[in-house]
């Protein structure tokens, strides 16, 4: 099956990724000799053929970070949904997470200079700023904090006025099981927080104490909340 039902297994296309990380797991590995990766959970990369100087990794689904030292001519490509993030040096975050209504790339730039192509739309990054795109094209360059969207390489979960069905999405990722939103009006209320990623139950704990939200444990971790 392509598309498992609440994306409680692997897709057939992550399977066969030549590189993948389980639910809750984060791994680094190196590529090409000077491509030091860090995969983030439920993450899976594809190695593609290079084109002339381009180097290529296809990120299938989830959300993994690259850092490359000056290569010359060679460049680092990494592809996702359609379009490709580019460096000849750099550090950056790629994330495509399919399984969520909300599936835009997100690339972030930490360091050097970073490239973003999608059609015929291109846009340059330098360090603290990240850009989304879609099929529908590319958005205005955004401002960010490097420290609070590297956190993840940490270990680390936060959560800064974000709206519950969006703190779902992102549990499901690292816990085991499914967190089940069942309340359209929860989803919309919104949350702070800050958590190691393998205590993502602590967050359902901050959700009953902080909201009032109702929490039904079900067999194979299937949690309903509402």
């Amino acid at each position: 099956m392509s598309n498992p039902p609440l994306g409680l297994w692997p897709s057939l296309s992550q399977l066969n990724a030549d590189f993948r990380t389980a639910t809750g797991e984060q791994r680094n590995v190196s590529f090409a000799g000077d491509i030091a990766i860090n995969l983030n959970t439920q993450t899976s990369l594809a190695i593609r053929p290079a084109i002339a100087a381009e180097e290529r990794i296809e990120l299938i689904t989830g959300e993994a970070a690259f850092e490359t030292t000056q290569r010359g001519t060679r460049i680092l490509a990494v592809l996702a949904a359609g379009g490709k993030a580019f460096t000849e040096a750099g550090r950056f975050d790629v994330r495509y997470v399919t399984d969520a209504d909300r599936s835009p790339v997100t690339v972030t730039c930490f360091d050097g200079r970073v490239g973003v192509a999608q059609g015929s739309a291109t846009a340059e990054l330098r360090s603290g700023q990240r850009i989304r795109y879609t099929a529908a094209g590319i958005s205005e360059i955004a401002t960010v904090d490097p420290i609070a969207e590297s956190n993840w390489q940490r270990g680390i979960v936060e959560f800064r006025n974000t709206p519950i069905a969006e703190v779902v999405d992102e549990i499901n990722r690292y816990r085991p099981g499914r967190i089940v939103l069942m309340s359209a009006k929860l989803a919309q209320k919104q949350i702070n927080g800050r958590f190691r990623i393998g205590e993502m139950d602590e967050v359902l704990l901050q959700l009953q104490q902080a909201v009032d939200a109702n929490v039904r444990h079900l067999p194979g971790g299937v949690v309903l909340l509402s």
